[in-house]
């Protein structure tokens, strides 16, 4: 990044970093493709072979968008009617970002809820790794790395 990294930079990182869970858990597929740059990719772990976790990349707005809406539909793990079956929230936690080359790099832990009326109860935990870059004065995420595991019982 050719321009310093303000602290006006920093409040609008946290604030792409802290409109993300309000888009996944609303559903708002378009929000959620539309937080990352026209290039952007999301990596997420798929598991662990031999103590070294594998990751699924998917790239590109229309790629990240159809991803999304598949986890929306009737077989997709977010789409219980909220009346029948618990829903999730993804709590996130401050951020460490650092100022690198091509933008920004933030550091953030995730607590993933299921919430339904009988309470709430953690569903996955794991981290975020983001490349964020401004484009057009905007700044988007490059590259978001989510390792999660699930959690049993």
């Amino acid at each position: 990044m050719t321009e310093p990294f303000t602290v006006a930079d920093q409040l609008e990182v946290r604030q792409l970093l802290a409109r993300y869970p309000r888009c996944l858990d609303n559903r708002d597929a378009d929000g959620y493709a539309g937080l990352f740059a026209p290039d952007g990719v999301v990596e997420m772990q798929t598991g662990i072979v031999d103590g070294v976790a594998q990751f699924r990349e998917v790239r590109g707005n229309a790629a990240i968008r159809a991803m999304v809406e598949r986890l929306f539909t009737p077989s997709g793990p977010m789409a219980a009617a909220e009346s029948t079956r618990p829903r999730l929230r993804h709590v996130v936690g401050e951020p460490v970002i650092e100022a690198s080359a091509e933008g920004c790099t933030a550091l953030s832990y995730c607590v993933i809820l299921r919430t339904s009326g009988e309470g709430a109860s953690v569903a996955s935990m794991g981290e975020y790794t983001d490349e964020c870059v401004k484009v057009e004065g905007r700044w988007f995420f490059g590259r978001r790395r989510m390792a999660f595991q699930p959690v049993l019982g």
